[in-house]
């Protein structure tokens, strides 16, 4: 992902819309350009204070930290989509390892090879 792309994503990463074929590309941009995660802070501490103002909450805000929960909460997401793909490609390997041993019995018994 570019910086172009980063700052079309960011509203849509703040608000929890971003679409997940783009989370990785625009955490792993977030983590290697510091103008980026510079300019997501400022989204991020503007969006914040404003729904804040709306909402008649007139306390002091960790933001930073709150943005960084959130970057953590995506990392996160991340990973658990991670664990996920790697849980069904090792039982579709599976899968086919045993429906490879079950042809090869069947090509075996079909030509009196194994009895």
């Amino acid at each position: 992902m570019n910086c172009n792309e980063f700052e079309t994503e960011i509203r849509h990463f703040i608000d929890g819309s971003i679409d997940p074929s783009q989370l990785r590309g625009f955490v792993e941009h977030l983590h290697g350009c510091p103008e980026c995660y510079d300019e997501l802070g400022i989204y991020f501490i503007v969006n914040t204070a404003l729904a804040k103002v709306d909402r008649d909450e007139a306390q002091s805000y960790d933001f930073q930290g709150q943005m960084d929960i959130l970057i953590n909460d995506y990392e996160k997401q991340i990973h658990h989509l991670d664990m996920k793909h790697k849980t069904v490609c090792a039982i579709t390997n599976t899968a086919n390892i045993v429906v490879l041993a079950a042809l090869a019995i069947a090509f075996l018994r079909w030509f009196n090879i194994l009895q």
